[in-house]
């Protein structure tokens, strides 16, 4: 074989394997738990470490949301029976969370929505929640915002 030629199989070789793996290179993240994957969403593993990450420097005892008024809690062992199926201290009407309806629950609303209907978007210091958090938080509650 001439080295030209050699050369011209080579390239093309190569251009072959790269044109063969760039799609995989462009899709997306894999889908997280409860993502059109049917999968449970865990509180335990999904829900109460990005509470954590996201709202227990204000939702703690002493915290900021505390010294308002709003006895949210966020803290492991606290945050979620302070959050299903308990009334908002801003407006008793609204639910924290309704298990079963995101979008009747004032907490979604409240990292889903820059107007809530009482307060202001959460988190108030700090980044938002991102779309894969909301999702999660979304699917929990859609879920029945388990215990698990």
């Amino acid at each position: 074989m001439n080295p030209c030629r050699h050369s011209r199989v080579a390239r093309n070789a190569v251009l072959l394997l790269v044109i063969g793996l760039a799609p995989g290179a462009c899709q997306g993240p894999a889908n997280l738990p409860g993502q059109a994957t049917g999968e449970v969403v865990s509180y335990a593993d999904h829900i109460q470490p990005m509470l954590t990450a996201k709202c227990v420097s204000c939702h703690q005892e002493g915290g900021l949301a505390d010294l308002v008024g709003i006895a949210l809690r966020a803290t492991p062992g606290e945050a979620h029976d302070s959050m299903v199926n308990q009334p908002s201290v801003q407006d008793p009407t609204l639910m924290l969370i309704v298990p079963g309806d995101a979008e009747a629950s004032l907490i979604y609303q409240k990292v889903s929505s820059d107007s809530p209907p009482v307060g202001m978007r959460m988190p108030s210091l700090g980044a938002p929640l991102t779309s894969d958090e909301l999702a999660l938080l979304r699917d929990w509650i859609n879920q029945g915002a388990l215990d698990n």
